[in-house]
């Protein structure tokens, strides 16, 4: 069944980041100015967790610690799923409302459903991302690699080759159907083709359709260029992509020289695959004044013809008036001259990457306009010094550099300037990645450098006084000690840092870090020690988070921060405790949120509970040792959000029963947990959402038969109640006000209601319970059918 799971789990993965990169979805962020960056970072956070899941699948047989992370990744990405079902509804609303403004569906989507909070949604997607990411994080502690795990089976690779002799039965209309397809008619235009995809189960027939079809006469006539790639079970895209590429290379119906007669050429274009270019000066690009944007890309040549590959790029010369340059994996040993002439005076945007054999970079320098440099997997180079500059008052207009995979680089010289002026008067945001062996000499002087990353690199020798402006400094896996005291001493405007991986880091500097710190956040420096007196200083943070660091920490003291308002400790294996020194607790009038997450030592919250008149989100878990939840739970009237997961030992809520204000609860993995009148959960008439997940059905059943939940619930989410086999009416229907119900993973669960469900239910969402959906699609529910909205995995059914 654990197969099966993680089977699930992967292909919600999958499915999930293809919503997010699809172009409806990216439309729907912009249109409602939504912060579609945070997606991007969460479908990165998503397929980095997608690749380690074999492995962890094998692993939690006998490691307890990856099942209980492989539990957290599924909550997670549940809660992801809900999300999206969320931005699907909505559109779907939106796309209805725009076509009718008369159909019932139209009034149940715009009416039934509840308001749609756009201003909360970037604020749901950070704190998914930030789960996401510090799942991500633990993998490597639990030693998750990449690429481990079940062998795929091996089909042998298809062939365009229909066998002779064979004939078809029965596939006649499919293939005509197929062909009419491919091939339009005369006033149709064949701009508007792409895919056609031909799908069903093993065995129907979907490869020898395609064979046919690759074969037909009409269909060989139609097109200049054919090409049969086998995708195979392990699909792998840049093998199908170069396949491709290559077989379209050697054809002879298109050459890069009919680029010469396009003459009004604009906006983007790519040329890819420049190893098997002849006649590169006949395009002519020098010429194209309305193109603002050219890629210029190699494929892999066993060839070491440097020569030729110079030539190659020397006479693909852009137009002057470029605003974007990109040139990837070019095999010469330097660049033309045209590259980083001072003629391109409106290139703003330039990107150098995976040129692995050039020792040197061009003058880009002396662009007048550049204002991003990217510079990435240039492994031969280890020197950037006068050739980069190309003068004296260099970089005049560069907000954006960074620098990438530089594995040999060592040296990072100064410009001809001698120092009389800035080398990057106007540079913002700086980025050193894995360049593990730069040392000495770094750019003195960056008075309006606003953003420094440097990370898997080494030892670093800057300091405050040539880092004026420095607001943002985020530092990862950096050798050495001693660069932070330097770095930070006399600081004015650093508002955010970021520590991670930094394992020789002892201490913080003697003299604390800077005040002005807004944002503070330590992962993996399981050395450094914690110390109060010197945190205290700290009178203007309001974020603080500590991950896997500060072994030496056993009880952290609340109330030292006086603005404090978020408190994030994960994986913090030998806190045992949070205390509040006397005094301290007009301190803590300000923090809104706090998370405490793996630390499997915890055993206690300060005495007489949280002194925190203001906490509106509290999230705890997988604490092991943890058998009471604060005391006085009921004084946080702020309370909004309360979330406790993995935690085994907890037995009931502390005396006095839950905060009145609450209006979402989610209890999941708490298996000695045992509901009962005293939590108060009939008066909570603030409660919108109740989530239970990976219970015993005696906890969701004891809440229902014993009508424990409040009448106002507006959300009812049930989730991996592994042996829950049927869904008992009594227990819902003095729920009237419920709207939403969401059941998943379960099962065992076979049976709905037969009383049916409350009358206010407009909203039922059913995945992964595969005996109910079997059930449900042989004999359609009667007790579902008056329901507006049915969906069941992913399928809509609009009454």
């Amino acid at each position: 069944m654990a197969l099966v799971g993680e089977a699930l789990l992967s292909g919600s993965i999958k499915l999930l980041c293809d919503k997010i990169a699809s172009g409806q979805f990216m439309d729907f962020f912009r249109a409602r100015r939504l912060n579609h960056s945070l997606m991007d970072k969460l479908k990165v956070t998503l397929m980095t967790l997608h690749a380690v899941l074999d492995d962890a699948e094998e692993k939690q047989i006998v490691n307890a610690a990856v099942a209980m992370w492989l539990d957290e990744l599924k909550d997670a990405v549940f809660d992801a799923q809900d999300l999206v079902d969320e931005m699907d509804t909505e559109a779907l609303r939106r796309k209805v409302k725009d076509q009718t403004k008369q159909t019932q569906v139209c009034n149940f989507l715009s009416t039934s459903l509840s308001p749609f909070n756009y201003k909360g949604m970037n604020g749901r997607i950070k704190d998914l991302f930030q789960r996401l990411e510090h799942l991500a994080e633990q993998r490597n502690r639990l030693d998750l690699r990449e690429g481990v795990g079940r062998k795929v089976s091996q089909r042998t690779p298809t062939t365009s080759v229909v066998e002779e002799g064979f004939c078809p039965y029965g596939r006649d209309t499919d293939k005509e159907k197929l062909k009419t397809l491919l091939l339009p008619s005369d006033n149709e235009s064949s701009s508007n083709f792409s895919v056609v995809p031909i799908v069903g189960m093993g065995g129907v027939g979907k490869t020898t359709l395609a064979q046919l079809l690759y074969n037909d006469e009409q269909v060989k006539e139609h097109f200049d260029i054919h090409a049969w790639v086998c995708v195979s079970e392990q699909y792998d895209a840049l093998r199908v992509i170069k396949t491709l590429t290559f077989v379209l290379g050697k054809s002879t119906g298109s050459n890069i020289g009919e680029l010469r007669e396009l003459s009004h050429l604009r906006g983007k274009i790519s040329i890819l695959n420049l190893q098997n270019v002849v006649g590169a000066f006949d395009a002519l690009l020098r010429d194209k004044k309305d193109l603002n944007e050219v890629e210029l890309a190699w494929g892999y040549e066993v060839s070491n013809d440097f020569v030729k590959k110079k030539h190659v790029l020397e006479r693909l010369q852009p137009p002057v008036n470029l605003v974007k340059l990109t040139i990837k994996w070019y095999g010469g040993t330097s660049f033309p001259n045209w590259v980083g002439d001072s003629s391109f005076s409106n290139l703003q945007v330039m990107r150098l990457s995976g040129c692995s054999d050039c020792s040197s970079l061009p003058p880009v320098g002396r662009l007048p306009a550049l204002k991003e440099l990217y510079v990435g997997g240039m492994t031969s180079i280890t020197s950037v010094g006068v050739e980069f500059y190309g003068g004296n008052q260099p970089f005049q207009s560069l907000e954006k550099l960074e620098f990438v995979y530089m594995p040999k680089w060592e040296e990072w010289l100064p410009s001809p300037s001698g120092g009389e002026s800035p080398d990057f008067p106007r540079l913002k945001e700086l980025i050193l990645d894995q360049c593990p062996k730069l040392r000495g000499y770094l750019p003195t002087h960056l008075p309006s450098l606003v953003n420094l990353g440097v990370y898997r690199s080494n030892v670093l020798h800057w300091s405050m006084e040539t880092l004026p402006s420095l607001q943002k400094l985020d530092i990862d896996i950096v050798g050495g000690k001693e660069w932070l005291p330097q770095m930070v001493r006399n600081s004015n405007c650093l508002q955010s840092m970021t520590l991670s991986f930094c394992s020789s880091l002892l201490s913080l500097p003697t003299n604390g870090l800077p005040t002005t710190l807004t944002s503070l956040r330590i992962s993996y420096c399981k050395k450094l020690e914690f110390l109060s007196e010197m945190m205290a200083k700290l009178t203007s943070l309001q974020s603080l988070r500590l991950s896997n660091s500060c072994d030496s920490l056993s009880s952290f003291p609340l109330g030292i921060f006086p603005k404090l308002s978020s408190l994030e400790i994960c994986s913090c294996r030998n806190l045992k405790s949070l205390s509040v020194e006397g005094g301290a607790d007009e301190n803590l009038s300000r923090l809104n949120s706090l998370r405490i997450e793996t630390c499997p030592n915890l055993v206690a919250f300060p005495d007489g509970g949280l002194p925190t008149p203001n906490l509106t989100s509290f999230y705890v878990s997988g604490c092991k040792s943890l058998k009471l939840l604060p005391d006085r739970m009921h004084t946080l009237t702020a309370l909004q959000e309360l979330s406790i997961s993995c935690l085994p030992n907890v037995v009931s809520f502390a005396q006095g029963g839950l905060p009145p204000n609450l209006q979402s609860l989610s209890i999941s993995d708490c298996n000695r947990l045992r509901p009962s009148v005293e939590w108060g959960l009939q008066g909570l008439v603030s409660l919108r959402q109740f989530r239970v997940s990976r219970e015993s059905k005696d906890l969701l059943e004891t809440l229902l038969n014993e009508q424990l939940l409040p009448a106002s619930l507006h959300t009812l989410q049930i989730s991996s109640v592994w042996n829950l086999k049927s869904l008992a009416g009594k227990g819902l229907e003095h729920l009237t006000s419920l709207q939403h119900l969401q059941i998943e993973w379960c099962g065992s669960l076979k049976f709905l209601p037969k009383e049916g469900f409350p009358a206010s239910l407009s909203y039922l969402n059913i995945r992964r319970c595969p005996s109910l959906k079997k059930r449900y699609l042989k004999k359609r529910y009667e007790n579902v059918a008056r329901i507006p909205c049915v969906k069941i995995d992913g399928e809509v059914n609009i009454l």
